[in-house]
């Protein structure tokens, strides 16, 4: 897809206990798929990728937000699973590695909101304070 306006609008100073190739691997994932989700409404006009990167003093979110067809509801539940793909040459292991590095390396959440209209996903986790 090409002519995706990428945005962000927001990014906080935050530190995050995770590798930067890890942190790089989680955020091309859900932008690479917010982006993609224009593949299912080509007549979009004003396609948007928005991401965001909030610290609030006690924890860090992350959202990506796109404008795109969203996620139908009966594949919504499947989203996480293992080898779960709705492309045509997809792996299904993008949204399973992006909740195991959230989960299981910075000890956080991720959920989404998907409908019609678009897609947020949001990544939460505890802000790390350095001294």
């Amino acid at each position: 897809m090409t002519g995706v306006n990428l945005e962000v609008v927001r990014c906080d100073k935050a530190t995050v206990p995770i590798h930067s190739m890890r942190l790089h691997q989680l955020l091309l994932n859900l932008t690479a798929n917010a982006i993609e989700s224009f593949e299912n409404c080509p007549k979009r006009k004003d396609p948007r990728v928005a991401i965001s990167a909030v610290n609030s003093g006690t924890e860090i979110t992350i959202e990506v937000t796109d404008n795109g067809s969203g996620i139908s509801h009966e594949n919504q539940a499947n989203v996480f699973s293992r080898q779960f793909t709705t492309k045509k040459n997809g792996t299904g292991i993008g949204l399973m590695t992006v909740k195991r590095i959230v989960e299981e390396e910075l000890g956080g959440s991720i959920a989404f909101e998907s409908g019609k209209g678009g897609t947020i996903f949001r990544v939460t986790i505890e802000n790390q304070k350095v001294e």
